[in-house]
């Protein structure tokens, strides 16, 4: 027979527990915890207190799993978070801290740099080149490079992050280059009388080789680093991607997408007339054998396809051609108001850049016939630079820009945990004072779910994350707690800024300094 046994692992009743067998004896038989002990249906002691801005609160920390996305995770969080705001009305709910924050500030800054590098990098070529219509070209090109470098990432299974975003932007201006180039071939062939499509050829034919080769040397300076171990490559693996990517997407475009750009007028073509469309060429009849009789369902087949397909080009050529011209349009006439004022500042840019040209051929001349005093300069300022460079300070990684820094404390050994939150009290209401402090969330004592982030923590040990209103503030609040709790001599204290998650992953120790000290014997 079979019998099906269940263990009931908890005890629901104080009997329970005073029934409980610790052992057995010869003299008194059975020993239970009630002959021993009294067995008391108590509140369990306090070991922990959190504090949300001096009002006890209820700590929730949420950690995701190996390997899940930062970004997604807080997203669903936040989602979660407002749910229960919406059923529970009465509830304050306040997000103290999240890592996605500083990642999708990260992200916002470099998108926000990728545009305006573009928007300035349009702004110079229509300065420079006096004419509307090459840096447009340019402009529609580098949306298309960077969506095609958006294709190689995401084949290579390389995210969207910082470092690939840093990348993207550095490979902007590069990517500007190529076609600048391009562009300025076909312009100067333009203004010799060729027509634009011979010009975008030739202009193109041109420069091409010599773009391939600047655009390769570049590539070849920044591809090695994915072959870098170590924390270096970590980091630097998807920057040295992207850059290749972009530059080599850039090269692909501005050798083809922009000489076809540059060789059309921008005016949508008349459909073909009537009499065009009925014109046939009358080819002799011939004879079909057998094989061919076989091979019609094929040919038909790769007919339609290609009667399909050619509809479907003309109709993107069509489209293509009436956005851009309807583009080109728009823009003409969102710049006619600053006609006058383009003019002006072309007048006096055409000034300056005369002078400086002027300047500088008087400067290379005397640079050629002084070359001595050239080579000597040179030598000086070279050794200048080496030696600002020793004075240059150091480290692994910058300081982020951040409004919240970790205040720990920790009181004297005999100090119980209410003396202690008594203690934490007096610096929260100094807190809730201060106009640039936003929040203030306080960790006293062993707060339960926190004691893997810091196994330190005990009764005496308090840890209190300050928001400041803004991250210029921090400094100011720094500087006038570490003066308000110099007049607590028994207790010890240290200020913290919150890292990054490459900080984090990177640092030693979330102090500035660090030390550690391990033996056999440390006393």
């Amino acid at each position: 027979f079979k019998y099906a046994l269940r263990i009931i692992g908890e005890f629901e009743k104080i009997d329970e527990i005073e029934e409980v067998i610790l052992k057995t004896t010869k003299e008194k038989g059975l020993v239970r915890v009630k002959d021993v002990a009294q067995v008391i249906d108590s509140i369990k002691e306090r070991e922990g207190i959190t504090r949300l801005n001096g009002n006890e609160s209820i700590g929730i920390l949420v950690r995701k799993e190996a390997g899940a996305n930062t970004v997604e995770v807080t997203q669903k969080a936040r989602e979660v978070i407002e749910e229960i705001k919406r059923r529970n009305e009465q509830i304050d709910i306040r997000v103290v801290s999240e890592q996605a924050k500083y990642i999708e500030d990260a992200i916002s800054s470099v998108l926000n740099s990728i545009i305006y590098g573009a928007i300035l990098a349009f702004l110079v070529l229509v300065v420079f080149l006096q004419d509307a219509k090459t840096p447009l070209i340019i402009a529609s090109v580098i949306p298309i490079a960077i969506i095609a470098t958006f294709n190689l990432l995401f084949f290579m299974n390389v995210t969207l992050n910082i470092m690939s975003l840093g990348g993207l932007a550095l490979g902007v201006g590069m990517l500007v280059d190529n076609s600048i180039v391009v562009s300025e071939s076909i312009f100067r062939h333009k203004n010799l009388g060729k027509s634009l499509r011979e010009a975008a050829y030739i202009g193109t034919k041109e420069v091409g080789m010599a773009v391939t080769a600047s655009t390769f040397t570049t590539i070849s300076v920044f591809l090695p680093v994915i072959y870098v171990h170590g924390v270096a490559g970590q980091l630097f693996k998807d920057q040295a991607l992207t850059v290749a990517f972009a530059l080599l997407s850039s090269l692909i475009v501005s050798l083809t997408l922009l000489p076809m750009l540059a060789s059309r007028k921008f005016e949508v073509k008349a459909p073909p007339s009537k009499k065009a469309k009925t014109e046939r060429q009358n080819f002799p009849k011939q004879k079909k054998s057998f094989k061919q009789i076989l091979l019609l369902p094929l040919k038909g087949l790769l007919k339609l396809l290609y009667f399909i397909f050619k509809i479907i080009f003309k109709a993107l050529n069509y489209i293509i051609s009436f956005l851009i011209q309807l583009f080109v349009l728009v823009f003409h006439y969102i710049c006619l108001p600053f006609k006058p004022a383009a003019r002006f500042v072309f007048k006096v840019f055409n000034k300056i850049y005369d002078r400086f040209s002027s300047f500088y051929h008087r400067f290379l001349i005397w640079a050629l016939d002084h070359k001595a005093r050239v080579i000597s300069v040179s030598f000086v300022f070279l050794l200048l630079t080496l030696l600002l460079t020793a004075q240059i300070p150091s480290e692994l990684m910058p300081k982020p820009e951040t409004s919240i820094f970790d205040l720990h404390l920790t009181t004297p050994i005999d100090y119980s945990l209410e003396q202690t939150s008594d203690l934490t009290a007096v610096i929260e209401q100094w807190l809730n004072r201060q106009k640039d402090v936003k929040d203030s969330f306080s960790q006293i004592g062993i707060v339960s779910g926190m004691e893997s982030l810091n196994p330190e923590v005990s009764l005496n040990s308090v840890q209190i994350r300050i928001q400041a209103q803004s991250p210029s503030k921090m400094e100011g609040i720094i500087e006038d707690l570490r003066k308000f709790l110099s007049q607590f001599p028994d207790l010890q204290f240290s200020m913290v800024k919150e890292q990054s998650t490459i900080g984090e992953f990177l640092a030693f120790s979330t102090a500035e300094v660090g030390l550690k000290i391990k033996g056999e014997d440390l006393n």
